[in-house]
């Protein structure tokens, strides 16, 4: 029974330390994605300024045919530069869901092996105990042999002193 309590005790061991990973891989995600979100933040703003930069040169007058297709064509990079992130940003929502998904498989399975082990050390102590309870009911008989024994012998030797 002591080698199959080390042999769970072992993989709760290992399942936690796969938990530990899924956890931090779900953390690396979520910085993954935050970079992502800075990163499109930043174009957005780029976008946003260079828009009403190029608006504000169209209402003045400021610019020159070739500004203004260099301007928008500028304007169209950005704006598949965003299209482009915003999909990164996708996928790595759904990277985030998977590693959310294996950290609460982790969990489980962490879970798990800790009810088993505690189920089976329960089982060893209510064991022990029975044992002892034995080992004392044992020499309670033991005693009482002992003392049943005294007594016939005294009773035997009284008898013959008569």
């Amino acid at each position: 029974m002591e080698s199959y309590l080390q042999h769970i005790g072992q993989k709760k061991e290992e399942a936690l330390r796969v938990l530990g990973a899924a956890e931090e891989n779900l953390r690396v995600e979520r910085e993954k994605h935050d970079s992502l979100k800075s990163e499109l933040d930043a174009l957005t703003g780029e976008r946003d300024r260079r828009r009403k930069e190029y608006w504000k040169g169209l209402r003045e007058g400021k610019l020159t045919p070739p500004e203004i297709q260099a301007r928008k064509n500028h304007l169209e990079g950005i704006e598949s530069d965003t299209r482009e992130k915003r999909m990164e940003m996708l996928a790595q929502d759904r990277a985030i869901r998977r590693a959310e998904k294996g950290v609460e498989e982790a969990r489980l399975a962490f879970q798990e092996i800790s009810n088993e082990l505690k189920i089976h050390e329960e089982k060893k102590e209510r064991w022990l105990k029975e044992l002892k309870r034995e080992e004392e009911k044992k020499l309670q008989r033991e005693m009482e042999d002992i003392s049943s024994a005294t007594y016939e012998r005294r009773r035997r030797e009284r008898e013959r002193g008569r």
